[in-house]
């Protein structure tokens, strides 16, 4: 335990260090400790804040052990043919094809997709229930559709237009899904 005013840079640098996250983990820390001592700046405990000069130590990215690393293609392989006949089959076809978050894929509507354009419109998610716009302003896009994506979208059209739905995922009486857990099962 020590004061803020004894707080060096150094062991700053050391804190960030001991963090088992990856880099961008890493920034947000540093943003919360810059915030804590700009407050002690302003309520006099210390005269300048130290944090707002230090710069995080650049890491190899090779050595981020916890980084998410994208399927292979032959993951990909794998998983697409092993859900054949299964509710997943389609849900990874979209997915792995489009580049769609999760949340995104449940709420796409058969609207969204422009097979004379071969694009599909991304403009809104689901989550625990609601549904709003995509995570970020930038996350509102429209984006190719490779050809391998095609079938896929067409069968899941099919499917949805069968149940008497807009949503190209939803229930089985045609209500939309409320989360993807709804779609790839729970993890509790």
């Amino acid at each position: 335990e020590c004061r803020i005013e004894e707080i060096t840079e150094l062991q700053i640098e050391e804190f960030c260090q001991t963090l088992t996250c990856k880099r961008t983990t890493k920034l947000d820390w540093l943003v919360a400790v810059r915030k804590v001592f700009e407050l002690a700046r302003k309520a006099n405990a210390i005269e300048k804040n130290i944090v707002n000069d230090f710069k995080l130590p650049i890491e190899n990215d090779n050595e981020d052990t916890l980084a998410v690393e994208p399927f292979s293609p032959e993951d990909i392989k794998t998983l697409l043919v092993n859900s054949v006949g299964t509710e997943l089959h389609n849900y990874l076809g979209i997915a792995f094809h489009t580049g769609c978050r999760p949340q995104e894929v449940i709420a796409l509507k058969i609207s969204d997709i422009d097979f004379e354009n071969m694009l599909v419109h991304i403009s809104r998610a689901i989550t625990h229930g609601k549904y709003k716009k995509t995570k970020t302003d930038g996350s509102t896009r429209s984006v190719p559709l490779p050809h391998q994506s095609r079938k896929f979208l067409e069968e899941q059209i099919e499917f949805a237009k069968s149940k008497g739905t807009t949503f190209l995922f939803s229930f089985s009486n045609g209500v939309r899904l409320n989360d993807i857990a709804d779609i790839r099962g729970r993890a509790d």
